[in-house]
Protein backbone atom coordinates (compact mmCIF):
# COMPACT_ATOMS: atom_id res chain seq x y z
CA UNK A 1 0.00 0.00 0.00
CA UNK A 2 0.82 3.79 -0.42
CA UNK A 3 0.00 6.40 1.98
CA UNK A 4 -1.89 9.68 0.18
CA UNK A 5 0.67 12.00 -1.01
CA UNK A 6 3.72 10.45 0.41
CA UNK A 7 6.33 9.11 -2.73
CA UNK A 8 7.76 6.11 -0.66
CA UNK A 9 6.32 2.70 -0.70
CA UNK A 10 4.97 1.51 3.14
CA UNK A 11 4.64 -1.75 5.25
CA UNK A 12 2.48 -2.33 7.41
CA UNK A 13 3.07 -3.83 10.89
CA UNK A 14 -0.04 -3.74 12.34
CA UNK A 15 1.50 -3.88 15.57
CA UNK A 16 -0.68 -4.53 19.25
CA UNK A 17 0.54 -4.16 22.18
CA UNK A 18 3.67 -2.54 23.74
CA UNK A 19 6.10 -5.04 24.45
CA UNK A 20 8.76 -3.50 22.62
CA UNK A 21 8.33 0.27 24.31
CA UNK A 22 9.91 1.99 27.40
CA UNK A 23 7.72 1.77 30.49
CA UNK A 24 7.00 5.99 29.66
CA UNK A 25 5.38 4.52 26.39
CA UNK A 26 3.46 1.35 27.52
CA UNK A 27 1.35 3.40 30.59
CA UNK A 28 0.78 5.69 27.75
CA UNK A 29 -0.74 3.50 25.21
CA UNK A 30 -1.69 0.22 26.37
CA UNK A 31 -2.42 -0.60 22.62
CA UNK A 32 -0.67 1.23 20.01
CA UNK A 33 -1.94 2.64 16.83
CA UNK A 34 -1.15 1.44 13.35
CA UNK A 35 2.74 1.50 12.71
CA UNK A 36 3.95 1.81 9.16
CA UNK A 37 7.47 2.04 7.84
CA UNK A 38 8.50 4.94 5.36
CA UNK A 39 11.00 7.15 4.96
CA UNK A 40 12.02 10.81 4.90
CA UNK A 41 14.22 13.38 3.48
CA UNK A 42 17.18 13.64 6.39
CA UNK A 43 20.77 15.79 5.48
CA UNK A 44 22.77 13.07 3.46
CA UNK A 45 20.20 11.03 2.64
CA UNK A 46 16.53 11.41 0.07
CA UNK A 47 14.88 8.54 1.74
CA UNK A 48 15.80 7.51 5.48
CA UNK A 49 13.95 4.68 6.47
CA UNK A 50 11.68 5.55 9.88
CA UNK A 51 8.74 4.45 11.90
CA UNK A 52 5.44 6.20 11.62
CA UNK A 53 2.75 6.17 13.42
CA UNK A 54 -1.22 7.30 12.53
CA UNK A 55 -2.18 10.78 13.64
CA UNK A 56 -4.93 11.76 15.99
CA UNK A 57 -7.93 11.59 13.93
CA UNK A 58 -9.22 15.59 12.96
CA UNK A 59 -12.45 15.14 14.40
CA UNK A 60 -11.38 13.95 18.04
CA UNK A 61 -11.94 16.39 20.47
CA UNK A 62 -8.35 16.45 21.83
CA UNK A 63 -7.08 17.31 18.09
CA UNK A 64 -9.62 20.76 18.96
CA UNK A 65 -10.10 21.05 15.07
CA UNK A 66 -11.98 23.50 14.22
CA UNK A 67 -12.96 21.94 10.34
CA UNK A 68 -11.04 22.95 6.49
CA UNK A 69 -13.16 25.94 5.69
CA UNK A 70 -11.03 28.60 3.49
CA UNK A 71 -12.74 31.97 3.66
CA UNK A 72 -12.07 35.47 4.27
CA UNK A 73 -13.51 37.34 7.37
CA UNK A 74 -12.91 40.47 9.12
CA UNK A 75 -12.54 40.15 12.81
CA UNK A 76 -13.99 43.50 14.33
CA UNK A 77 -11.99 45.91 17.17
CA UNK A 78 -13.51 44.01 20.43
CA UNK A 79 -14.26 41.02 19.12
CA UNK A 80 -13.43 37.96 22.35
CA UNK A 81 -12.88 35.02 20.16
CA UNK A 82 -13.30 33.25 23.61
CA UNK A 83 -14.28 33.57 27.44
CA UNK A 84 -11.04 34.75 29.08
CA UNK A 85 -9.31 36.22 26.19
CA UNK A 86 -8.58 40.16 25.56
CA UNK A 87 -10.46 41.76 23.12
CA UNK A 88 -8.93 42.55 19.75
CA UNK A 89 -7.09 46.07 19.63
CA UNK A 90 -7.87 46.64 16.11
CA UNK A 91 -9.54 44.90 13.35
CA UNK A 92 -8.16 41.98 11.79
CA UNK A 93 -8.40 40.37 8.07
CA UNK A 94 -8.51 36.86 9.29
CA UNK A 95 -7.79 34.72 5.59
CA UNK A 96 -8.14 31.02 6.75
CA UNK A 97 -6.94 27.76 5.38
CA UNK A 98 -4.71 29.84 2.13
CA UNK A 99 -2.82 26.58 0.42
CA UNK A 100 0.77 26.69 -0.09
CA UNK A 101 2.83 24.10 -2.83
CA UNK A 102 5.90 22.70 -1.34
CA UNK A 103 8.84 22.70 -3.53
CA UNK A 104 8.25 18.44 -3.83
CA UNK A 105 4.36 19.13 -4.22
CA UNK A 106 2.89 18.65 -1.02
CA UNK A 107 0.27 21.37 -0.35
CA UNK A 108 -0.05 22.81 2.99
CA UNK A 109 -2.67 25.00 4.50
CA UNK A 110 -1.63 28.49 6.51
CA UNK A 111 -3.78 30.95 8.56
CA UNK A 112 -3.34 34.50 7.46
CA UNK A 113 -3.68 37.39 10.07
CA UNK A 114 -3.24 40.79 8.73
CA UNK A 115 -4.06 44.67 8.93
CA UNK A 116 -6.90 45.31 7.16
CA UNK A 117 -6.52 47.58 3.79
CA UNK A 118 -3.80 47.46 1.33
CA UNK A 119 -0.79 48.22 2.93
CA UNK A 120 2.17 46.13 2.57
CA UNK A 121 3.31 44.71 6.32
CA UNK A 122 6.27 42.32 7.59
CA UNK A 123 5.18 38.89 8.72
CA UNK A 124 5.67 36.67 11.66
CA UNK A 125 5.24 32.89 10.79
CA UNK A 126 5.01 30.88 14.29
CA UNK A 127 5.98 27.39 12.99
CA UNK A 128 4.05 24.54 14.45
CA UNK A 129 1.96 20.92 13.92
CA UNK A 130 -0.30 22.46 17.21
CA UNK A 131 -3.30 24.57 15.57
CA UNK A 132 -3.96 28.27 15.16
CA UNK A 133 -3.68 31.87 17.47
CA UNK A 134 -2.00 38.07 16.72
CA UNK A 135 0.90 40.70 16.24
CA UNK A 136 0.07 44.33 16.94
CA UNK A 137 0.71 45.95 13.29
CA UNK A 138 2.03 42.46 11.66
CA UNK A 139 0.68 39.99 9.74
CA UNK A 140 1.08 36.62 11.42
CA UNK A 141 1.25 33.55 9.62
CA UNK A 142 0.28 30.41 11.40
CA UNK A 143 0.56 27.35 9.07
CA UNK A 144 -0.57 24.14 9.49
CA UNK A 145 2.89 22.01 8.71
CA UNK A 146 3.09 19.06 6.38
CA UNK A 147 0.64 16.47 7.61
CA UNK A 148 -1.29 18.38 10.20
CA UNK A 149 -5.03 18.63 9.95
CA UNK A 150 -5.81 19.44 5.93
CA UNK A 151 -2.49 19.27 5.20
CA UNK A 152 -0.72 16.56 2.63
CA UNK A 153 1.84 14.11 3.60
CA UNK A 154 3.06 13.23 7.26
CA UNK A 155 4.05 15.46 10.03
CA UNK A 156 8.17 14.79 9.99
CA UNK A 157 10.04 15.65 13.22
CA UNK A 158 12.96 18.73 13.29
CA UNK A 159 15.69 18.51 10.33
CA UNK A 160 15.95 18.31 6.72
CA UNK A 161 12.59 18.03 5.88
CA UNK A 162 11.40 20.75 8.16
CA UNK A 163 14.04 22.99 7.45
CA UNK A 164 13.29 23.13 3.34
CA UNK A 165 9.53 23.01 4.02
CA UNK A 166 10.10 26.44 6.32
CA UNK A 167 12.78 27.65 3.49
CA UNK A 168 9.70 27.51 1.46
CA UNK A 169 7.13 28.46 3.28
CA UNK A 170 9.40 31.55 4.15
CA UNK A 171 10.09 32.64 0.46
CA UNK A 172 6.29 32.38 -0.30
CA UNK A 173 5.27 34.79 2.60
CA UNK A 174 7.93 37.31 1.44
CA UNK A 175 6.41 37.28 -1.97
CA UNK A 176 2.97 38.09 -1.36
CA UNK A 177 1.12 41.09 -2.53
CA UNK A 178 0.77 42.09 1.72
CA UNK A 179 3.98 41.33 2.55
CA UNK A 180 6.93 44.24 3.02
CA UNK A 181 9.44 41.01 2.07
CA UNK A 182 10.79 41.21 5.43
CA UNK A 183 9.58 37.93 7.78
CA UNK A 184 10.32 36.84 11.10
CA UNK A 185 9.78 33.82 13.26
CA UNK A 186 8.35 33.53 17.07
CA UNK A 187 7.43 31.49 19.53
CA UNK A 188 8.77 28.88 22.38
CA UNK A 189 9.53 25.11 22.60
CA UNK A 190 8.83 23.12 19.36
CA UNK A 191 7.98 26.03 17.37
CA UNK A 192 11.38 27.49 18.70
CA UNK A 193 13.42 24.37 17.83
CA UNK A 194 11.77 24.71 13.96
CA UNK A 195 13.25 27.98 14.06
CA UNK A 196 16.83 26.75 14.91
CA UNK A 197 16.36 24.70 11.88
CA UNK A 198 14.03 26.92 9.11
CA UNK A 199 17.24 29.73 9.85
CA UNK A 200 20.12 27.47 9.52
CA UNK A 201 19.02 26.83 5.96
CA UNK A 202 18.96 30.65 5.59
CA UNK A 203 15.83 31.60 3.76
CA UNK A 204 16.97 34.92 1.95
CA UNK A 205 13.76 36.85 3.09
CA UNK A 206 13.89 35.47 6.75
CA UNK A 207 15.37 38.78 8.80
CA UNK A 208 14.97 37.91 12.25
CA UNK A 209 13.92 35.06 14.92
CA UNK A 210 12.80 34.92 18.66
CA UNK A 211 13.29 31.37 19.38
CA UNK A 212 11.82 31.48 23.30
CA UNK A 213 13.23 28.13 25.29
CA UNK A 214 14.38 25.26 22.18
CA UNK A 215 16.39 22.71 22.39
CA UNK A 216 18.89 22.09 20.06
CA UNK A 217 20.26 18.50 20.96
CA UNK A 218 16.97 16.46 20.95
CA UNK A 219 18.71 13.00 21.44
CA UNK A 220 20.68 14.62 24.61
CA UNK A 221 17.62 16.79 25.72
CA UNK A 222 13.98 15.73 26.02
CA UNK A 223 13.95 12.45 24.62
CA UNK A 224 16.64 10.68 26.30
CA UNK A 225 18.37 12.21 29.59
CA UNK A 226 22.05 11.23 28.30
CA UNK A 227 20.96 8.10 26.82
CA UNK A 228 18.79 6.76 29.42
CA UNK A 229 15.51 6.29 27.69
CA UNK A 230 12.86 8.87 29.09
CA UNK A 231 10.50 8.35 26.48
CA UNK A 232 7.57 9.90 28.60
CA UNK A 233 7.58 13.47 27.50
CA UNK A 234 8.27 12.87 23.54
CA UNK A 235 5.18 10.23 23.58
CA UNK A 236 2.70 12.92 25.22
CA UNK A 237 4.02 15.47 22.61
CA UNK A 238 3.57 13.11 19.73
CA UNK A 239 -0.37 12.35 20.52
CA UNK A 240 -1.18 15.69 20.58
CA UNK A 241 -0.54 15.56 17.07
CA UNK A 242 -3.81 15.60 14.16
CA UNK A 243 -3.74 15.16 10.77
CA UNK A 244 -5.16 12.78 8.19
CA UNK A 245 -1.88 10.12 7.77
CA UNK A 246 1.14 9.53 10.14
CA UNK A 247 3.85 11.45 12.45
CA UNK A 248 7.27 10.44 12.53
CA UNK A 249 7.56 7.76 15.17
CA UNK A 250 10.31 9.48 17.11
CA UNK A 251 10.27 7.46 20.11
CA UNK A 252 10.17 4.06 18.59
CA UNK A 253 13.32 4.65 16.55
CA UNK A 254 14.94 5.84 19.16
CA UNK A 255 14.46 2.36 20.64
CA UNK A 256 15.53 0.14 17.80
CA UNK A 257 17.75 2.47 16.15
CA UNK A 258 21.71 3.35 17.00
CA UNK A 259 22.56 6.22 19.28
CA UNK A 260 23.79 9.20 17.49
CA UNK A 261 23.34 7.82 14.15
CA UNK A 262 22.51 10.17 11.09
CA UNK A 263 19.12 9.85 11.86
CA UNK A 264 19.67 11.75 14.94
CA UNK A 265 21.91 14.31 13.93
CA UNK A 266 19.62 15.32 11.17
CA UNK A 267 17.90 16.82 14.56
CA UNK A 268 20.43 18.55 15.65
CA UNK A 269 20.69 22.65 13.56
CA UNK A 270 23.29 23.48 12.30
CA UNK A 271 23.75 26.78 14.61
CA UNK A 272 26.73 27.96 13.07
CA UNK A 273 24.44 28.94 9.72
CA UNK A 274 22.63 31.11 11.81
CA UNK A 275 23.37 34.66 11.20
CA UNK A 276 20.52 36.40 11.34
CA UNK A 277 19.28 38.93 14.77
CA UNK A 278 18.05 36.70 16.86
CA UNK A 279 16.00 37.33 20.25
CA UNK A 280 16.99 34.23 22.97
CA UNK A 281 15.00 33.72 25.80
CA UNK A 282 16.14 30.77 28.15
CA UNK A 283 14.94 29.82 31.37
CA UNK A 284 16.83 27.32 34.37
CA UNK A 285 12.78 26.00 35.01
CA UNK A 286 12.55 24.36 32.25
CA UNK A 287 14.78 21.41 31.87
CA UNK A 288 13.39 20.22 28.94
CA UNK A 289 14.73 23.12 27.06
CA UNK A 290 17.52 24.82 29.72
CA UNK A 291 20.68 23.57 28.49
CA UNK A 292 19.36 23.74 24.60
CA UNK A 293 18.54 27.46 24.26
CA UNK A 294 21.67 28.30 25.99
CA UNK A 295 23.53 26.33 23.53
CA UNK A 296 22.27 27.56 20.81
CA UNK A 297 22.49 31.44 21.82
CA UNK A 298 26.06 30.55 22.62
CA UNK A 299 26.78 29.17 19.05
CA UNK A 300 24.68 30.77 16.64
CA UNK A 301 27.03 33.63 14.48
CA UNK A 302 24.43 36.34 15.15
CA UNK A 303 26.60 39.78 15.44
CA UNK A 304 22.98 41.30 16.88
CA UNK A 305 22.20 38.37 19.14
CA UNK A 306 20.27 39.37 22.74
CA UNK A 307 19.47 36.23 25.64
CA UNK A 308 17.01 36.78 28.86
CA UNK A 309 16.92 34.76 30.99
CA UNK A 310 13.45 34.11 33.26
CA UNK A 311 12.38 31.58 36.18
CA UNK A 312 8.98 31.08 35.09
CA UNK A 313 7.24 28.50 32.60
CA UNK A 314 7.48 29.48 29.17
CA UNK A 315 4.05 29.50 27.81
CA UNK A 316 3.18 31.95 30.64
CA UNK A 317 5.92 34.40 30.24
CA UNK A 318 5.57 34.52 26.32
CA UNK A 319 2.02 36.11 26.45
CA UNK A 320 3.19 38.43 29.71
CA UNK A 321 2.47 41.87 28.46
CA UNK A 322 6.28 43.47 29.36
CA UNK A 323 7.33 40.79 26.87
CA UNK A 324 5.37 41.24 24.37
CA UNK A 325 6.63 44.55 24.10
CA UNK A 326 9.73 43.69 24.01
CA UNK A 327 9.13 41.34 21.51
CA UNK A 328 7.63 44.27 19.32
CA UNK A 329 10.56 46.36 19.88
CA UNK A 330 12.67 43.80 18.57
CA UNK A 331 10.84 43.25 15.41
CA UNK A 332 9.93 46.99 14.56
CA UNK A 333 13.72 47.11 14.76
CA UNK A 334 14.55 44.38 12.21
CA UNK A 335 11.51 43.83 10.38
CA UNK A 336 10.21 47.37 9.57
CA UNK A 337 13.08 49.46 9.69
CA UNK A 338 14.07 49.76 6.09
CA UNK A 339 17.70 51.44 4.93
CA UNK A 340 15.80 53.25 2.97
CA UNK A 341 12.64 54.44 1.27
CA UNK A 342 11.41 54.21 4.88
CA UNK A 343 8.11 52.45 5.42
CA UNK A 344 5.47 54.41 4.63
CA UNK A 345 7.16 57.40 3.04
CA UNK A 346 4.87 59.48 0.67
CA UNK A 347 6.42 62.36 -1.68
CA UNK A 348 4.30 65.44 -1.40
CA UNK A 349 4.83 68.64 -3.71
CA UNK A 350 4.03 72.00 -2.16
CA UNK A 351 4.06 74.86 -4.78
CA UNK A 352 5.33 78.38 -3.84
CA UNK A 353 2.02 81.27 -4.30
CA UNK A 354 2.62 85.05 -4.68
CA UNK A 355 0.62 84.80 -1.13
CA UNK A 356 4.04 83.82 0.23
CA UNK A 357 2.62 81.23 1.09
CA UNK A 358 3.00 76.77 0.52
CA UNK A 359 -0.05 74.74 -0.70
CA UNK A 360 -0.81 72.05 -2.03
CA UNK A 361 -1.94 72.85 -5.59
CA UNK A 362 -0.58 75.30 -8.20
CA UNK A 363 -1.69 79.26 -7.91
CA UNK A 364 -4.75 80.14 -10.05
CA UNK A 365 -2.42 82.89 -11.71
CA UNK A 366 1.37 83.69 -12.21
CA UNK A 367 2.56 85.75 -10.22
CA UNK A 368 6.43 86.89 -8.41
CA UNK A 369 7.85 88.05 -5.43
CA UNK A 370 11.00 89.94 -5.26
CA UNK A 371 13.22 91.67 -2.59
CA UNK A 372 15.73 94.19 -2.59
CA UNK A 373 18.86 92.84 -1.53
CA UNK A 374 20.74 95.73 -0.54
CA UNK A 375 18.08 96.54 1.86
CA UNK A 376 17.18 93.01 2.98
CA UNK A 377 18.59 90.19 4.73
CA UNK A 378 15.70 87.51 5.27
CA UNK A 379 15.04 87.48 1.89
CA UNK A 380 11.53 85.65 1.30
CA UNK A 381 9.21 83.53 3.13
CA UNK A 382 6.63 80.78 2.15
CA UNK A 383 4.76 79.17 5.04
CA UNK A 384 2.79 76.30 5.13
CA UNK A 385 0.35 75.64 7.99
CA UNK A 386 0.66 71.77 9.45
CA UNK A 387 -2.75 70.08 10.03
CA UNK A 388 -1.79 67.74 12.47
CA UNK A 389 0.72 65.45 13.61
CA UNK A 390 3.54 64.67 10.88
CA UNK A 391 6.54 63.89 10.38
CA UNK A 392 9.03 65.07 7.89
CA UNK A 393 11.89 62.94 6.81
CA UNK A 394 13.71 62.44 3.84
CA UNK A 395 15.15 64.55 0.77
CA UNK A 396 14.14 68.13 0.26
CA UNK A 397 13.86 69.69 -3.13
CA UNK A 398 12.97 72.79 -4.40
CA UNK A 399 12.97 74.28 -8.18
CA UNK A 400 12.71 78.07 -8.45
CA UNK A 401 12.99 80.47 -11.23
CA UNK A 402 14.73 83.00 -10.47
CA UNK A 403 16.37 86.65 -11.52
CA UNK A 404 18.95 88.93 -10.46
CA UNK A 405 18.02 91.96 -12.18
CA UNK A 406 21.13 94.69 -13.58
CA UNK A 407 23.48 90.96 -12.57
CA UNK A 408 25.11 88.51 -14.44
CA UNK A 409 25.88 86.73 -11.13
CA UNK A 410 23.78 85.90 -8.13
CA UNK A 411 24.21 83.80 -4.82
CA UNK A 412 20.91 81.92 -3.46
CA UNK A 413 20.25 80.48 -0.11
CA UNK A 414 17.54 78.57 0.68
CA UNK A 415 16.40 77.41 3.68
CA UNK A 416 13.56 75.00 5.50
CA UNK A 417 12.69 75.16 9.31
CA UNK A 418 10.07 74.58 11.89
CA UNK A 419 8.37 77.41 13.62
CA UNK A 420 5.66 77.03 16.35
CA UNK A 421 2.39 78.47 16.83
CA UNK A 422 3.55 82.25 17.93
CA UNK A 423 6.20 81.93 14.58
CA UNK A 424 9.09 81.63 16.51
CA UNK A 425 11.64 78.68 15.05
CA UNK A 426 12.75 75.89 16.48
CA UNK A 427 15.89 75.58 18.52
CA UNK A 428 18.98 74.05 16.85
CA UNK A 429 20.72 71.28 19.13
CA UNK A 430 22.96 69.95 16.44
CA UNK A 431 25.69 72.34 17.85
CA UNK A 432 26.90 72.23 21.62
CA UNK A 433 28.02 75.81 21.20
CA UNK A 434 24.66 77.13 19.84
CA UNK A 435 21.01 76.39 19.72
CA UNK A 436 20.09 79.18 17.16
CA UNK A 437 17.73 78.54 14.67
CA UNK A 438 19.42 77.24 11.65
CA UNK A 439 17.22 74.48 9.63
CA UNK A 440 17.90 72.37 6.75
CA UNK A 441 19.67 74.91 4.06
CA UNK A 442 21.39 74.60 0.58
CA UNK A 443 23.76 77.11 -1.49
CA UNK A 444 24.19 77.94 -5.09
CA UNK A 445 25.97 80.33 -6.91
CA UNK A 446 25.52 81.26 -10.55
CA UNK A 447 26.67 80.82 -13.22
CA UNK A 448 28.87 78.52 -11.88
CA UNK A 449 26.07 76.03 -10.42
CA UNK A 450 25.51 73.21 -12.83
CA UNK A 451 23.19 70.37 -13.13
CA UNK A 452 24.70 66.96 -11.88
CA UNK A 453 22.42 63.97 -12.53
CA UNK A 454 24.51 61.46 -10.70
CA UNK A 455 23.80 63.19 -7.40
CA UNK A 456 19.61 63.78 -7.97
CA UNK A 457 17.64 61.61 -4.85
CA UNK A 458 14.47 60.61 -7.16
Amino acid sequence: MKLSNFSSTITLLAVLGSTDLALGVSLLHPTEPDVVQGAIRIHGDDAYPVYMRRLLPTDAPRARYTRFKQETVILKKGTVRREGANPLSSDILFERDVPITLRDGITIYTDLFRPVGDQRVPAVVAWSPYGKQVFQGYAVVNPDVRGAFASESNITYWGRQLAEDGYDFIEWAAAQPWSSGKIGMAGNSFLAISQWHIAASKPPHLAAIAPWEGATDILRAAATSLGIGNLGFEEAIITTFSGNNYVEDSPRMYLNGTFYNKYWKNRTPQLSNITIPAYVVASYTNLVHTHGTFDGFHNILSKNKWLRVHNSHEWLGFYQQEHTEELRKFFDRYLKVKDWPALGLKSRPFFLHPSNSLAGKPARRQGSVSYEIEANTTGVTFSYKVPGLVEIIGYIKVRLWVEAKGSDNMELAIKVEKRDADGNAFPHFGSAESTEPRGARQYLRFPQGTRQESLNTS
